[in-house]
């Protein structure tokens, strides 16, 4: 059983494309690949600002409660409510004991100058 219906969130995921560089496959972000999650909770997580750089840039993290199975891996760039964050860690699955909410967890960063 997936996440309770009141998540309800949906994400934008846009992974890079790839191209060929010299005989070698590389990221290409010119023209990603996208498609959408949803049944998602977004909740926000933390905030700092450091204040010790010239354009004191800002970290905002948040935590996506997403579908388990979702196709969402580290290196995404996740699009929410208009502001673009980076899947900075592997998601990470959770199985209830129960059969409840199986879910898996992602952790989403957004910088900010």
């Amino acid at each position: 059983m997936g996440l309770p219906t009141w998540c309800n969130d949906t994400l934008m995921v846009s992974r890079p494309g790839v191209k060929q560089s010299r005989g070698v496959n590389v990221k290409d972000w010119e023209h990603p690949v996208t498609h959408m999650i949803t049944g998602c909770s977004v909740q926000p997580q933390a905030e700092s600002t450091d204040y010790s750089q010239p354009a004191q840039p800002t970290r905002v993290t948040c935590v996506a409660y997403v579908p388990s199975g979702a196709d969402i891996q580290r290196g995404d760039k996740v699009t929410f409510e208009g502001a673009d964050f980076r899947v900075e860690t592997i998601p990470v699955g959770w199985r209830s004991p129960f059969g409840r909410a199986s879910h898996m967890t992602v952790n989403l960063t957004e910088w900010e100058a």
